[in-house]
Parts: C-alpha cells; structure tokens; sequence
C-alpha cells in the first residue's frame, strides 16, 4: 500500500465524529498491519456533495450511487466510512473481487472487524446493500441525529 494511501485513508477518518475517530484509526492500523489492503474513500460527506452524488443515476448519467438524499446518510453526520481495498496501483470493490477467494475472505475478515468493534455493515443490509460501508450512529437514528442538528 502506498503513503499516499494511507495518508489519505487516516485523512477521511479524521473527518468523523470525535467519539468515532480512535476506533476507526484501531481498526484501519489492524487491518494495514494485517497486510489487509484497506483504503477508505470516503468520511464525512457535506449536504451539497450528498445532493451531488444522489443525482447520479437520476439527473446525472450513469448507475445510481446512493438512495440517501442529504440528512439521511450517516456521512453526512460524521458517523460513516466507506472502504474499498488498494492493490496492485488500483482501487477495487467488493465487485472487482468476486472472481478471487482469497479476496473475498479478506474482505470478510475486514467486515467483521468493524462489526467487532460495534460498527454497522451495509455488508448485512437486505435494503440498499452497500459492502464497503460501515457506520456507527452511536446508540441514536438518523431520525435523532437530524433533530440534534437543527
């Protein structure tokens, strides 16, 4: 894994919540010493970039991105990650490692990780499945985090 990527990984775990931000940064050091190839590609999000990726798929050509429209994406309040793994120079989803085992069990191993530590897999989700998207909204819905905020 590059410095650049790793860099970039503890930079958007900065972004979250302040309660959330040493166990993400556990989790990401365990993995990278593991030699799990973890890179996260996103933390907070604002409501103007939500606004811009819930376009796509919608008023944006090309696939849909997200069913979350600003306020109801747990990004959006510092309480999300999401991941993907970095190998060989290029970032790869849990879709780009389905024809390998040995990824798909790394993959697994990272899930359960953040499960552990008492993070939410979208991995799980029967709605809106998103693999690489793990969140902790710290005992409150998204409903509470909305209300807290205005």
């Amino acid at each position: 894994m590059s410095e650049f990527s790793q860099a970039t990984s503890i930079s958007r775990i900065n972004t979250l919540h302040p309660r959330l931000i040493s166990s993400a940064m556990d989790i990401y050091r365990e993995c990278v010493a593991e030699k799990i190839p973890i890179h996260i590609t996103c933390g907070y999000r604002s409501p103007q970039e939500q606004e811009t990726i819930y376009k796509y798929g919608r008023t944006i050509p090309g696939p849909i991105l997200t069913t979350n429209r600003p306020s109801y994406s747990a990004h959006n309040y510092k309480l999300a990650l999401d991941f993907c793994f970095f190998v060989d120079g290029q970032m790869k989803t849990w879709y780009d490692v389905q024809g390998t085992d040995y990824w798909k069990w790394m993959w697994m191993k990272t899930v359960k990780k953040w499960r552990a530590a008492g993070w939410e897999s979208g991995f799980f989700w029967d709605y809106n499945w998103e693999p690489g998207h793990v969140q902790n909204l710290l005992d409150k819905t998204i409903g509470e985090w909305q209300i807290d905020t205005k």
